[in-house]
């Protein structure tokens, strides 16, 4: 792999750990939000799609991680 093709990967890698960051304090305001629901609604709709919502969040930055690893590998 030539210079100009490692350097674009690395330009993307760099965009890709920003997006991650960006997931994660998303995530983690959606966590702190949930966590402020009162105990009695923890059963509730709202409740169970901000946990539906946080594990996705949490799944696609372990995707996001893997994807930064590989291609780290190769620049």
């Amino acid at each position: 792999m030539n210079n100009y093709r490692r350097r674009r990967i690395s330009e993307i890698v760099s965009r890709l750990n920003l997006c991650s960051i960006e997931l994660e304090d998303i995530r983690d305001a959606e966590d702190e939000s949930r966590e402020n629901i009162p105990e009695n609604l923890q059963n509730g709709e709202k409740y169970l799609y901000s946990e539906k919502c946080s594990d996705a969040l949490s799944n696609a930055i372990d995707y996001l991680s893997d994807a930064i690893d590989e291609l780290s590998d190769i620049v």
